[in-house]
């Protein structure tokens, strides 16, 4: 067995008794451990001989969660808060719908912009990158960098685009939009040319307005 150099102690140390309201210790006077800071400044204000790697730090202005990973510089610091988070692939038109005429051929609508985004605790989430693929019919363009889509053409009474979002260290995100033509009453319609019934009369044609 080895000795243990420091100041050794016989048992744990602990308050008089169970009504005693005095802390054992001070947190921000110890080596490593979890404790809250008033800011980013005072995180960073932490001596490097009162840091370990795996330590954990709540920043009090931010309520974020920081843990030191792989060191222990200014530079290792983690946000735990936003690893722990989930992202989330979102579009605001998940229905686009297109007036036609009774051969179906499209009369409003296009080209139609759909906005595809990530968001990550509720807050707009960067570096992704934004990719498609058009489903049978339809013809698109999009923009790697904004996950913007431009809806120029669609041939069938339905079609879809498929757009993956892409971030290294995170698993791809892969959402949907879908496309469907509004026709004239008795021309085989999907609702007699009205949008309320397929999207419960909050849908756009084309996502701005009949």
């Amino acid at each position: 067995m080895a000795a243990l150099p420091g100041t050794n102690v016989a048992a744990p140390i602990r308050p008089f008794d169970s009504a005693d309201t005095y802390p054992t210790h001070v947190a921000s006077e110890g080596q490593g451990g979890y404790y809250p800071v008033a800011d980013i400044t005072a995180r960073n204000a932490i001596p490097a001989a009162r840091r370990t790697i795996g330590q954990r730090v709540f920043v009090i202005s931010t309520s974020q969660e920081f843990r030191l990973v792989g060191g222990i510089l200014d530079a290792n610091w983690v946000d735990v808060t936003a690893m722990s988070a989930t992202p989330v692939l979102s579009v605001d038109i998940p229905i686009v719908l297109l007036r036609a005429d009774v051969t179906g051929a499209v009369t409003s609508g296009l080209p139609a912009v759909v906005d595809f985004g990530v968001t990550l605790s509720g807050a707009a989430d960067t570096g992704w990158t934004f990719s498609k693929v058009d489903g049978s019919g339809v013809t698109s363009s999009i923009n790697s960098s904004t996950g913007v889509v431009t809806i120029t053409a669609c041939t069938g009474d339905t079609g879809a685009v498929t757009v993956t979002a892409a971030k290294a260290g995170q698993a791809s995100l892969v959402l949907t939009t879908q496309l469907a033509k509004v026709r004239p009453p008795g021309s085989g319609s999907i609702d007699g040319g009205t949008a309320s019934s397929v999207y419960g009369g909050t849908s756009a044609i084309d996502g701005g307005g009949a």
